[in-house]
């Protein structure tokens, strides 16, 4: 088995966790203190890596999806169609992107993910309306067909 403190993934996650402020008393000459039982730090470590390393494989195995996107969630825009995006889940982060558009985002889980994609996507429609006269072919294709996905409420 690999060393699981090699990969970029742990490296990431002891960097991030060394900047969390850990109140006094929780971590004594290392050991974890946990109500009256005291656990060795090096008797947690290996299950924690391994934890985390579950946690890991589960996360890996809840993105990678296609997911349909049914509505925007803005006052100001609707979807007449599903918009299919892809999740994906790398080094402590969610990805989501647009299939048939260059539109992505990211967040801490799935959900921020989407949300965030849902702004970009809606961000990403105003720019082409704003200079549509101005656009590439390219560009106002992309605007033709996000034209037919997305309904102006106002």
């Amino acid at each position: 088995m690999q060393d699981p403190t090699s990969s970029s993934w742990f490296t990431s996650f002891e960097e991030n966790l060394s900047q969390v402020n850990i109140p006094p008393g929780v971590f004594t000459e290392g050991s974890f203190k946990r109500g009256k039982s005291e656990l060795e730090w090096e008797n947690l470590n290996p299950i924690l890596i391994k934890l985390l390393l579950a946690i890991d494989k589960i996360n890996e195995s809840i993105s990678n999806q296609v997911i349909q996107l049914y509505n925007l969630e803005s006052h100001k825009y609707s979807l007449k169609n599903p918009i299919s995006i892809i999740t994906t889940y790398e080094n402590g982060l969610y990805y989501a992107e647009t299939v048939d558009f260059n539109i992505y985002s990211e967040g801490q889980d799935i959900k921020e993910a989407v949300n965030n994609l849902k702004t970009a996507i809606i961000s990403y429609y105003e720019s082409l309306r704003k200079h549509k006269r101005k656009l590439s072919k390219k560009m106002r294709d992309e605007f033709t067909l996000l034209s037919k996905l997305i309904k102006n409420e106002k």
